[in-house]
């Protein structure tokens, strides 16, 4: 039973007068009822609309009647387990009631529902998140400062990447931790620290191992004992087939061409490097197709056509004087980098692409 009528995914009206008596002895009428989704897959049903109820009422053997499941109660939370698979399919937590402060507005929040698709595209698990809507707040009037639990990791922050963290360990041994938002990949030959970091971590979060890299942010991942291979043909076929453009003909030159796409910045994988202490020969050589620019980098000498350019000028030449990079010319023909920074008819790419060595494992042999 539920006074809240939000709650329910279907909804059916009674056509007769029905009345329920609650703990105080009174009798409460019984609006409707309907369904109530709890997790992508799991339904509550025959749910009771009681608007004058004060909480939610739960039967605990009609649930686990309908769920056909077994529930274990702890002292903070709740758990329940599918009696054919043996799995658990809900963990309900104790919940703590604070009452609103005076003159402060509640955030609203809605539940995301993901499914999580292993490689080859099978369903690994349904994924629900409750999100806060921040952005109804205002900063100085709502809240002040914002914080999140962090857990102590014994090593440094890449100066390349801010999420990327690296430890050396004395003997020699190299742990690195690379995090997106709530997804991380964790890599390295020290395994004794793998293990206490994980172990830190989830005392910290809740979290799920999933073993061996083989996917991560739609980037396929295959490993051999020389070689690292990454593709994302499955996160290309999955944005074709989300605009319904799966059947469509491809374009020899699919964006404009000369659009620069990305620029590499030396710099950064530089500090990158260094955090990984790994060994460069310096300067590094940048690689243009165009003499002007060089020059420009050389030349300090200011001009009224150059001055949209003139902080990074100044930002090339200063590298130029640290040492840190040096320029070279190069003919536009042999320029292999526009392969990553350009749009290409298909002829030039297919050219560059076997310039890299890159080569498409998909094609028929």
């Amino acid at each position: 039973m539920t006074p809240f009528p939000s709650l329910f995914a279907s909804y059916s009206k009674t056509n007769t007068k029905q009345f329920i008596t609650i703990a105080n002895g009174n009798n409460v009428s019984i609006i409707d009822s309907g369904n109530i989704q709890l997790e992508p897959s799991i339904f509550l049903h025959n749910v009771l609309h009681v608007p004058k109820l004060a909480n939610n009422l739960i039967s605990i053997q009609k649930l686990i009647t309908d769920l056909n499941c077994s529930v274990t109660f702890f002292h903070s939370h709740c758990s329940f387990q599918d009696l054919a698979m043996g799995k658990t399919i809900l963990i309900a937590k104790e919940q703590e009631i604070v009452h609103r402060p005076k003159d402060k507005k509640v955030v609203g929040c809605k539940w995301i529902f993901t499914i999580k698709h292993r490689v080859d595209g099978t369903v690994e698990r349904y994924k629900a998140r409750l999100v806060a809507k921040g952005y109804t707040q205002t900063c100085e009037i709502d809240y002040e400062e914002i914080f999140a639990p962090v857990a102590k990791f014994f090593g440094i922050q890449s100066q390349g990447d801010h999420t990327l963290f690296i430890k050396h360990s004395p003997n020699g041994k190299l742990t690195i931790l690379l995090v997106y938002v709530d997804n991380m990949i964790l890599v390295g030959d020290d395994e004794e620290e793998k293990l206490t970091l994980k172990k830190k971590l989830t005392t910290q979060f809740e979290m799920k191992d999933l073993g061996k890299l083989k996917y991560f942010l739609g980037i396929e991942v295959a490993c051999s004992k020389k070689d690292i291979f990454i593709s994302q043909i499955k996160y290309i076929f999955d944005l074709l087939k989300e605009k319904e453009k799966l059947g469509c003909k491809t374009l020899g030159v699919p964006i404009e061409r000369n659009h620069i796409i990305e620029s590499e910045e030396s710099p950064l994988v530089k500090n990158t490097l260094d955090d990984l202490r790994i060994q460069i020969e310096l300067p590094m050589k940048l690689f243009f197709d165009n003499k002007l620019a060089i020059n420009i980098a050389h030349n300090l000498v200011q001009h009224n056509k150059m001055k949209h350019i003139e902080i990074d000028r100044h930002f090339i030449k200063d590298k130029l004087d640290n040492g840190l990079i040096v320029t070279a010319y190069v003919p536009t023909r042999l320029q292999v980098a526009d392969v990553l920074t350009k749009g290409l008819p298909t002829s030039r790419f297919q050219e560059l692409i076997g310039e890299l060595g890159m080569i498409d494992i998909h094609l028929p042999t």
